[in-house]
């Protein structure tokens, strides 16, 4: 029950901060302390959650979207 409910789909943590795109992932293995999700591209990656989401993850919250509108930093 890591993310909860709310976390079954989230943004994809590969696809944002290394391509700055937006793409679903779906949650493929719900632990005590950590999910794991695998995105519509093939990305795999875990999200540790101190306790369970409190908002849904997609469509992604407004610091996730506010992260994309950010210039790109070198």
């Amino acid at each position: 029950m890591a993310g909860g409910d709310l976390a079954a789909t989230t943004a994809c943590l590969v696809c944002l901060y290394d391509h700055r795109e937006l793409t679903m992932a779906r949650r493929v293995r719900e632990g005590t302390e950590s999910d794991d999700y695998v995105c519509a591209k093939g990305h795999e990656f875990g999200i540790d959650w101190p306790m369970p989401a409190g908002q849904p993850q997609w469509p992604p919250p407004d610091e996730v979207l506010e992260f994309l509108r950010q210039p790109r930093r070198s």
